[in-house]
């Protein structure tokens, strides 16, 4: 995904391959070699030879130094001559997944990053030991397979590898697991969601597969509390009415899932109206939201969702958000604290500047969307990182708190001619071609013929002008210019 949330802490994606990463981190969950908290976004990784990104930074007023002399291709130097090494080698991440207190990125060749806490092997390096940086699984895990997609409980991770097995490490019901170790009975899998203690799978035909400890409720089978499903058990195309399932989220206790039609399913906790079918009823099954109802998303369709804690977020194909659930910590975005929404109800659209929206994640308390222009917007308790208390509608993170950094957006390119860079692997996670299943690719929207060449031109122009200046003058060149 672009983005994902801890508790109170916040990575996203951008779109030089680097992590934005800012919060509360007693357990190292950010990265960034301390356990102190780190309020101020701080980037890692993602350094290369073109430097609209570092002049986003200073302009910024973040650390810049590591981005303007870093090449992508090795340590960045400082100014004492002494080495840094790149977060991520010279790899670029294309997705991220926080757990509660554990992070886990993919990047563009597969490998797997890991860091935070790992009392229970979560993290995948062979053992318990705690990161406070980001470490690589070694070679040849999951048998030698491209990772394309990682997804994080509480205390577990699942991987989905290129070849469509799915392997996890960490509290499963074997036991600890310290390395990744294949789920057996799933093949073909096009996307992974890990709950709090248990997985979900969706495989090529559109048919949902889950497994683990039911106390966190999210199976979709009729089964009593206390359940556990040893091996993954679906639940047929027959929970959907028939329908395709194209996508699979799942939350603190509930999930959802949505079809090739549109349509959205929900399924167990209802708390606080998290499902969004009018009460706080808990459904065992799957249950469409909107039944009987002739456009419940005003005449769209759903193209993805993202489940809380107890609450949903729903982004129509129009790029309008949705959200439904608890609103006692502003996370369902609707400027009223304390009043649940027990139907999924439109986020204004002025709330994101106007623009449209193509990624949305909800957190524990938290709610996060990107726009068509890579901006991030954030809503709820800890939407700042754990500071500021809480915003009842969202706000734009990039601006009040780490101008120019850009989630997904390409360096050089005008506002109105760029949509959001898409991060996830699965095409429905963000702005891609939700037919075509492929990774990432920059989409482009209301472009100019010329763009490609415009983006060319002033990369070349920057890169000439950063040979020859310093970092005041490029400072300088940056405010003037408002380049990237």
């Amino acid at each position: 995904m672009a983005v994902a949330c801890g508790i109170n802490y916040t990575l996203a994606v951008t779109d030089r391959g680097g992590l934005l990463v800012f919060g509360c981190n007693e357990y190292g969950q950010l990265g960034v070699g301390t356990v102190l908290d780190n309020f101020v976004p701080t980037v890692l990784g993602g350094q290369g030879p073109v430097v609209g990104e570092a002049i986003d930074a200073l302009v910024g007023g973040l650390d810049a130094l590591a981005l303007l002399a870093g090449d992508g291709e090795g340590p960045a130097p400082v100014a004492d001559g002494a080495a840094v090494p790149l977060p991520f080698g010279a790899e670029k991440l294309v997705m991220v997944s926080a757990g509660i207190f554990h992070t886990v990125c993919v990047t563009d060749s597969g490998g797997v990053w890991a860091w935070g806490i790992n009392l229970a092997g979560q993290l995948g390096l062979g053992d318990t030991d705690s990161r406070l940086r980001p470490a690589r699984w070694v070679a040849g895990a999951c048998r030698g397979s491209p990772v394309v997609m990682v997804s994080c409980g509480v205390a577990h991770t699942l991987a989905l590898i290129q070849t469509g097995t799915v392997w996890g490490c960490g509290a499963v019901l074997a036991g600890n697991v310290e390395v990744a170790t294949q789920v057996p009975g799933l093949a073909k899998v096009r996307m992974i969601a890990a709950g709090c203690t248990h997985g979900t799978a969706l495989d090529a035909g559109g048919l949902v597969w889950t497994w683990g400890n039911l106390w966190s409720g999210d199976f979709g089978h009729a089964a009593s509390d206390n359940e556990v499903i040893l091996m993954p058990r679906s639940l047929g195309l027959g929970a959907f009415a028939g329908s395709v399932v194209v996508l699979v989220v799942v939350g603190h206790m509930h999930s959802a899932a949505v079809t090739e039609q549109g349509d959205l399913w929900v399924w167990r906790s209802g708390n606080r109206g998290a499902l969004g079918l009018g009460d706080v009823v808990q459904r065992l099954v799957p249950t469409l939201v909107g039944a009987g109802q002739a456009s419940p998303w005003a005449g769209s369709r759903v193209r993805t969702a993202s489940c809380g804690f107890d609450h949903t977020l729903v982004l129509t194909e129009d790029g309008a958000v949705w959200s439904c659930g608890n609103g006692y910590h502003g996370a369902n975005g609707h400027a009223e604290e304390e009043h649940n929404v027990l139907v999924p109800t439109r986020i204004a659209q002025e709330r994101f500047g106007g623009a449209p929206c193509v990624h949305v994640t909800a957190g524990f308390e938290v709610s996060m969307a990107v726009t068509a222009e890579g901006i991030l917007y954030a809503w709820g308790t800890g939407a700042l990182g754990g500071r500021g208390g809480v915003l009842p509608v969202p706000k734009p993170v990039a601006t009040s708190l780490a101008p120019g950094s850009r989630v997904g957006r390409g360096c050089g390119v005008l506002r109105r001619h760029t949509t959001a860079f898409c991060m996830g692997v699965h095409a429905r996670l963000g702005g891609g071609d939700a037919e075509d299943g492929g990774a990432g690719a920059c989409v482009f929207q209301w472009v100019p013929e010329n763009v490609l060449e415009m983006i060319v031109e002033q990369t070349e122009v920057l890169m000439g002008a950063y040979e020859l200046m310093g970092e005041g003058q490029l400072r300088l060149l940056a405010v003037r210019e408002r380049v990237c």
